[in-house]
Parts: C-alpha cells; sequence; structure tokens
C-alpha cells in the first residue's frame, strides 16, 4: 500500500469515526499531559507536587542546581 492510499484509509476511517461519534452522541475533548521527568501527569497538581517534592529533597540534601 502506498502512502497516499494509508492516508486515503485513515482519512475514511476518521471520517467514519467520526460519524459514528455523532450518532452515538460521543463527544472528544482535548486533553493536556504535563511531562516531568519520566513521568506524565494529567493532573497539573500532581506534576507540581512532585517537582516541589524532588526540589525540597534535593535542596535538603544540599544537591539543587537552579539551571536544571
Amino acid at each position: 500500500m502506498t502512502t497516499e492510499e494509508h492516508e486515503l484509509q485513515r482519512q475514511r476511517l476518521d471520517l467514519e469515526a467520526e460519524q459514528e461519534m455523532t450518532r452515538l452522541g460521543i463527544i472528544r475533548v482535548p486533553a493536556d499531559y504535563f511531562r516531568y521527568r519520566d513521568f506524565r501527569y494529567t493532573n497539573l497538581q500532581d506534576a507540581l507536587a512532585q517537582a516541589r517534592r524532588d526540589a525540597e529533597a534535593k535542596r535538603r540534601a544540599g544537591t539543587w542546581s537552579t539551571s536544571r
């Protein structure tokens, strides 16, 4: 299958999915993700809390660098 054929198939599937979503009353909602180190958070407050815990632990250990 060529690249163009793949793209046409993807567009057709997207259109079919959109039609099915409309028929069933499903709404697409964009979601934000917040990355901190190797972790992905869906809640900003959780990411901030972990980053603050890490910063405090490093400060106490005397290893905190503001260049990070």
